[in-house]
């Protein structure tokens, strides 16, 4: 893999300022990390609810003890994910239209069998760190959501991400509910597998980044996924309701599967951070709010009814190519269906 300062030299002209400063400051992890006592070393020291054994690593993981590891940390068993550029990536987010350095994850999700299924509640919580000054001018996924079709898993529907819009570094959930929306599974020309997706998403601004950095939050999801119409979804960030929809949740999909974790993407598009790390605990998914939510089920029931964005910072659609996966089968891209 190349190395941190190979990457660095050839960013191109926009990375020429990053050479000059030495990348972005890491985002390291926090003086109060210590080794866990006794959770043991897999994943399934900090999943709750139904998640403990349902839950698998990525197979585009990138491998180390660096790289993901269980620690004590702000008070929890948390686990730690940690890239950095040095650490390179999977073949298939690494090398991306034959550029090195593109993407690189540590992620665990559940399983396609093991998918939340439609026309269900499903209750979410992850108690998540993010040090302060970890920035990402491109996307660095927190949480995401895949549409599962005949089996398979195809392009995200929805998902938490901490990126740069408008010259502020926000933490981000976007999402396709009630948008026209497609996604095919397709191959480069180098024969990587990937999803290609096209039509509109909406951005839902959270607030800044460093508004949650430095401590331990809570996030809070329920779902009930549907084709009909009929779906719905809610999001809470400590307590405080960040949006809650109705309508097409799953947009034609048979399943829904949530992974989470870190994967960033675009690192050879310019200034981005060398290494980020992020803290995971208390991660799982269950029927009942009570299974996997602390304390607050009744709040969070009560406030089931308001919709819209109350307290998010704004919000915004991006319109994209909605031709996006044509022009890849004209650029000699096959699909992978």
């Amino acid at each position: 893999m190349p190395s941190h300062q190979t990457l660095c030299r050839g960013l191109g002209l926009a990375a020429l300022i990053t050479v000059l400063v030495g990348c972005v400051p890491s985002g390291g992890g926090s003086s109060s990390e210590m080794p866990a006592r006794s959770a043991g070393t897999s994943i399934n020291a900090i999943l709750v609810g139904d998640a403990r054994g349902r839950y698998q690593a990525n197979n585009r993981n990138v491998r180390g003890s660096d790289v993901f590891r269980i620690v004590e940390h702000g008070g929890k068993t948390a686990a730690r994910f940690s890239l950095g550029l040095s650490d390179g990536g999977h073949p298939g987010d690494w090398t991306r239209n034959g550029r090195p350095g593109y993407g690189q994850r540590v992620e665990f999700g559940e399983s396609n069998s093991g998918a939340q299924k439609l026309g269900r509640d499903y209750w979410t919580h992850m108690s998540l760190y993010i040090p302060r000054g970890t920035r990402s001018r491109d996307m660095l996924s927190l949480f995401d959501l895949k549409e599962v079709i005949d089996g398979r898993t195809r392009g995200k529907l929805h998902g938490l991400a901490i990126r740069q819009d408008a010259g502020l570094v926000g933490l981000k959930f976007g999402h396709v509910m009630n948008e026209p929306w497609r996604c095919a599974n397709v191959k480069d020309a180098s024969g990587q597998q990937n999803a290609e997706c096209e039509g509109h998403d909406v951005s839902v601004i959270l607030g800044p980044v460093d508004q949650f950095a430095g401590r331990w939050i809570d996030i809070v999801t329920l779902a009930n996924w549907n084709n009909d119409g009929t779906g719905e979804y809610h999001l809470w960030v400590d307590g405080r309701k960040m949006m809650g929809l109705r309508g097409n949740t799953s947009q034609g999909a048979d399943a829904i599967r949530f992974k989470f974790g870190m994967y960033r993407i675009g690192l050879n598009e310019g200034l981005m951070q060398d290494r980020v790390t992020l803290y995971y605990a208390d991660v799982g998914t269950a029927r009942q709010c009570e299974d996997v939510v602390p304390a607050g089920c009744e709040s969070l029931r009560a406030q089931r009814g308001v919709l819209g964005y109350p307290n998010a910072r704004s919000t915004f659609t991006y319109r994209g190519n909605a031709n996006r996966i044509a022009d890849r089968l004209a650029e000699g891209w096959q699909l992978d269906n």
